[in-house]
C-alpha cells in the first residue's frame, strides 16, 4: 500500500507539471504569436526543394517535411499546428525526463525540482513558439538520452532502434548535432568492451547485443549522411549537408579581416571582394553586409567558389583564425546570458534574472570532478560520461564551427545541461548529509 501510494504520488506531481506547462506554453503562444525569424523562412522555402525531390541549399529534410505535413493539414495556418505539436512532443518529453533525473540522482524531490526548472527554461526560451527546429531537436535529446541511460543496465533491442531512430532524427534536423555520432560510437564501444561480473552469461549476451546494435545504427545514421551529402554535391557542388557552414565562415572570415581575395582565380571574384575590402572595410563589417556579400557571391560564382574562397582564405590564416576562435571561447564567458528568451515581449524579465555562461562553465568543470571521484571510488560513471561529452561537443561546436548565437546553438542539449546541475545538487547534499553518494544506473 505504501509503494502504491509512493507511485500515485510521483505520477500526480509529474502530471501537475506537465498540465501547468501546456497551460503556460499555450498562453504564450496565444498572448505573444508566432514571430518568424529569418532562418524560419529558409526551412519554409525548403518545402519546395522537398517537393521537388531536391536537397535544398540550406536546410536537411526532416524539419522542411514537418512543416510541409502541417501546410498539408492547416493550409496556410501552418504554423499554429507547427507550435502546437512541438509544444505537445516537449510535454510528452517531461516524464522522460522526470524518469531520467529519478534514475541519476536518486531523489524524488530533486528530480521534480530539477523537471521544473527543465520546463521552465524551455518554456521561457520560447522556441516553442518559432517555426526553427530547436524545440524539437531539444525533446528529442530528451528522448535519446532515455533509451541510451535505461539500457546501460536493462539494454533491450528496442531501446537500440530508439537510440538510431532519434540519432537519425537529430541528425537530420540539425547537422550540428553530428558530434552524436561520435559520442555514440564511444558510447557503443564501452558498453561492448565493458565487463561486469554481477551479469549473468544471458545478461551479457543482451548487452553485446545491443550494443552491436547501437553501432550499427551508428553506422547506419552515418551512412545516410554521407549518402545525403553526396547527394548535395551532385546538385549544389560541395560535399556538405548545406551551404550553412560556408556562410557562417564567410562572416567570421569578413568580420575579421581574414578573407583573402587571392584565395580565387576567379578574376572577377577577386575583384569585387578587393572593391568591397576598399568601400566597406576589411573587417567589422555588419551581418547584412555580409549575407549580401555571400549571397551575391554564391548566385553570381557558385557555392563550390564561394566554397573554396573561404577554405583558401582559412588556410592562409591558420594563425589567426585559430586566435579567434579561442577570443570566441573566451569571450563567451560574460559576452552571453542563460537562459535567454527569444519572444521580444518577455526578454527584459528574462534577462534580470540571467546568468553568464561562466557558471555553467564552471558547473561543467565541477561535473567532471564529481565523474573522476567517482571513477576513483569505482562507482559507476557511465550515464554521467554521456551527459558530460553531449554537453562539451555541443560548446564545442558552438564556440569553434559557428558564429554567433551561443544560447540558440546549445539549446538542444538543455537537457543534459539540467541533468549535470542537479547531479552536483545531489551529490553536494549526499556529502552535506555525509552519507554515501548516489549509485547511478
Amino acid at each position: 500500500m505504501k509503494s502504491f501510494l509512493l507511485y500515485l504520488r510521483q505520477h500526480v506531481a509529474i502530471l501537475i507539471i506537465v498540465i501547468i506547462a501546456a497551460v503556460v506554453s499555450s498562453i504564450m503562444a496565444l498572448r505573444y504569436g508566432i514571430p518568424f525569424s529569418p532562418d524560419t523562412w529558409t526551412y519554409v522555402d525548403a518545402v519546395q526543394s522537398l517537393q521537388n525531390g531536391v536537397p535544398d541549399i540550406w536546410r536537411t529534410p526532416v524539419y522542411p517535411a514537418f512543416i510541409w505535413l502541417c501546410q498539408l493539414i492547416a493550409g496556410i495556418h501552418f504554423e499554429w499546428l507547427v507550435v502546437a505539436l512541438q509544444i505537445i512532443v516537449f510535454l510528452l518529453s517531461l516524464p522522460f525526463f522526470n524518469r531520467i533525473a529519478e534514475n541519476l540522482c536518486k531523489n524524488e524531490k530533486i528530480s521534480l525540482i530539477a523537471t521544473v526548472v527543465y520546463a521552465i527554461v524551455f518554456i521561457e526560451s520560447g522556441f516553442n513558439q518559432y517555426v526553427l527546429t530547436e524545440s524539437l531537436a531539444a525533446s528529442f535529446m530528451v528522448f535519446l538520452l532515455y533509451y541510451s541511460i535505461l539500457a546501460i543496465e536493462r539494454p533491450k533491442m528496442s531501446y537500440a532502434l530508439a537510440i538510431t531512430l532519434f540519432l537519425v532524427l537529430l541528425v537530420f534536423i540539425r547537422p550540428a548535432l553530428i558530434y552524436l555520432l561520435p559520442v555514440y560510437l564511444i558510447f557503443a564501444i564501452v558498453l561492448l568492451c565493458r565487463r561486469n561480473k554481477s551479469l549473468s552469461d544471458d545478461g551479457v549476451s543482451r548487452r553485446k547485443k545491443f550494443a552491436l546494435s547501437t553501432l550499427t545504427g551508428v553506422v547506419a545514421t552515418s551512412a545516410l549522411l554521407a549518402g545525403y551529402a553526396l547527394s548535395f554535391k551532385a546538385y549544389h557542388g560541395i560535399f556538405s549537408l548545406s551551404c550553412v557552414n560556408t556562410y557562417n565562415n564567410y562572416y567570421t572570415l569578413r568580420q575579421n579581416g581574414m578573407l583573402d581575395a587571392n584565395a580565387t582565380d576567379n578574376v572577377a571574384l577577386s575583384a569585387e571582394i578587393e572593391n568591397s575590402h576598399k568601400e566597406n572595410g576589411i573587417a567589422g563589417v555588419g551581418d547584412s553586409l555580409c549575407w549580401e556579400e555571400c549571397t551575391r557571391y554564391v548566385g553570381t560564382y557558385s557555392l563550390p567558389t564561394l566554397n573554396e574562397v573561404v577554405n583558401k582564405s582559412i588556410s592562409n590564416n591558420k594563425g589567426k583564425w585559430t586566435s579567434q576562435i579561442f577570443d570566441h571561447i573566451s569571450d563567451s564567458a560574460f559576452g552571453y546570458a542563460f537562459p535567454r528568451t527569444w519572444v521580444p515581449q518577455l526578454e527584459h524579465r528574462i534577462n534580470l534574472i540571467s546568468a553568464a555562461y561562466l557558471w555553467i562553465y564552471v558547473a561543467i568543470l565541477v561535473f567532471m570532478i564529481i565523474i573522476g571521484i567517482n571513477w576513483l571510488k569505482k562507482r559507476a560513471v557511465l550515464p554521467h560520461l554521456l551527459i558530460l561529452f553531449i554537453v562539451l561537443e555541443s560548446f564545442l561546436v558552438a564556440l569553434v564551427g559557428a558564429k554567433d548565437d551561443l544560447d540558440r546553438l546549445v539549446f538542444p542539449s538543455i537537457s543534459a545541461i539540467t541533468l549535470a546541475f542537479f547531479i552536483i545538487i545531489c551529490q553536494i547534499v549526499a556529502f552535506t548529509l555525509k552519507r554515501k553518494s548516489p549509485n547511478t544506473l
